[in-house]
Order: C-alpha cells, then sequence, then structure tokens
C-alpha cells in the first residue's frame, strides 16, 4: 500500500521511463537472410557428391554487392549480385562423413558465410543442432554429435560470426530420413543451423 500513497505524476512518469526503456531495448534490426532467387544469379546447376542438398551454385568467386560472401571470405565483390552467398545462407545443414566431426569443404564454405552474416548481424541467435545416424549406441551418437555441432560453433567462431550460438546434441533421436541404409545414414550424420 505504500506505492499508491505516492503521487500520481511520479508513478506515471516513472511507469512512462520504463515502459520507454523497454520497448528501446526490444527494437532490434530484423534482417532476414535473403531468400534463393532474390537476387540476379548465374551460373549452373548444383552437382556433387549426393550431400548437396539445394540450390544453384554460381561459379566460386563470383562477386556479390551485399557485401556477405563472393567465394571467398572477407571479401567483397563487385559483378554479378547474390548467387553464390545467397545459395549458401539458405543451405543450412553441414553433413559428416561416418564417424567422424571433421568438416567438409562444402561446410566450411557454408559456415564461412553464415559467419560472415552473423558477424554482421550480432544480435542473432543461433542454434546448431547436432545429428547422427542410427549405428553406434545412443551414448556414443549424442557425444559424436555434440562434437559436431561443437566443431560448427569453432569455424563459426574463427571466421568472425559474433553472436549467441548455442550447440544442442540430438545423436540419433530426430533422425532426418528414415532408413536403415547408407542413403539414410549419409542425411543423418548433420548438423543442423538454425536461427
Amino acid at each position: 500500500m505504500k506505492y499508491l500513497n505516492k503521487t500520481p505524476i511520479k508513478y506515471l512518469a516513472s511507469l512512462f521511463a520504463i515502459t520507454l526503456l523497454l520497448s528501446a531495448c526490444s527494437n532490434s534490426q530484423n534482417s532476414p537472410i535473403p531468400k534463393a532467387g532474390s537476387n540476379t544469379h548465374t551460373g549452373g546447376s548444383g552437382s556433387g557428391s549426393g550431400q548437396h542438398h539445394g540450390g544453384q551454385g554460381g561459379s566460386k568467386g563470383q562477386g556479390n554487392n551485399n557485401g556477405y560472401y563472393d567465394g571467398q571470405f572477407g571479401k567483397g565483390g563487385s559483378g554479378s549480385t547474390g548467387g553464390k552467398n545467397t545459395v549458401l545462407l539458405n543451405q543450412k545443414i553441414i553433413y559428416f562423413t561416418y564417424d567422424s566431426a571433421q568438416i567438409s569443404a562444402e561446410g566450411m564454405d557454408i559456415l564461412a558465410a553464415h559467419a560472415h552474416y552473423l558477424s554482421a548481424h550480432p544480435n542473432k541467435q543461433v542454434r546448431l543442432e547436432g545429428h547422427a545416424d542410427e549405428r553406434g549406441s545412443r551414448e556414443y551418437n549424442v557425444a559424436l554429435s555434440l562434437d559436431r555441432a561443437i566443431a560448427a560453433e569453432r569455424v563459426l567462431n574463427l571466421k568472425g560470426a559474433n553472436a549467441n550460438i548455442r550447440t544442442i546434441p540430438y545423436g540419433e533421436e530426430m533422425p532426418a530420413v528414415l532408413g536403415h541404409d547408407e542413403s539414410a545414414w549419409n542425411k543423418n550424420r548433420r548438423v543442423e543451423i538454425v536461427y
């Protein structure tokens, strides 16, 4: 009841100041990741070893005008707009070989593009979800999926990502593809980048 004895003007001024402060804190720049096809794109269809996961790929080293990625981390380009960077930012899955947490060259390119994006947007939060295929014990697969997520986190940090990054190991519990063969296992050994 002590608070009711305050003068209404002081109370309302305090309430207004708190509301103003909270609304200023909540105004963050919402910069969504560009969608594939939103920029002019050159290059042929992507192809690969069965681990390529979507989109069209421009040739390495093409420039762009958005400053994110031109095939060589850290260098802005000039030339065609968007191509490779847009595709790389839309790829949010890093695939791994059997029983390994080593990131492939394709995975490094994807992580470099995301790191550059995150360094330009430090208020973004990202979750790295590690996964494994069904082979091995449950405990081993959780540890392996954690190693994969941590490996991806290290690359993001080394490439300059300045964001709140969380790693979550799921082990074999959330398969992307149901099946008991190599084609299913290839898709289940992964780290997913979730914004």
